[in-house]
């Protein structure tokens, strides 16, 4: 059996008008997706919203902050979102966002 993984799982926050959502949420890239070895802590991702229980067409941007590619974390976390009603949501894009940028939203928590 080889190491490499089908999917990474991140967690993440969404970036609000206000700064950082206090809630973590837990995502996945496939392998194949371009961004999948770009992947990393601090990164900005495109992805769609989701609270709670509910998901939602709108569009949205989190800052990763962990990235998981161990087989059998990556495992354990997917065999959960079988019986879940929501499933974990997929990484659509990552997003160039400049350092300054970054900082200023982390200085807003």
């Amino acid at each position: 059996m080889g190491s490499e993984v089908d999917y990474k799982i991140v967690q993440g926050y969404y970036l609000l008008g206000g700064g950082q959502e206090a809630n973590k949420y837990e995502f996945k890239i496939y392998r194949g997706h371009p961004d999948f070895e770009k992947i990393t802590v601090d990164s900005v991702c495109w992805t769609f919203y989701q609270a709670e229980d509910i998901l939602t067409p709108i569009p949205a941007i989190i800052r990763v902050k962990g990235v998981f590619s161990e087989r059998n974390i990556v495992r354990v976390k997917l065999a959960k979102e079988q019986p879940m009603v929501i499933v974990i949501l997929n990484i659509s894009k990552l997003v160039s966002i400049s350092k300054h940028i970054l900082v200023k939203i982390q200085e807003a928590l």
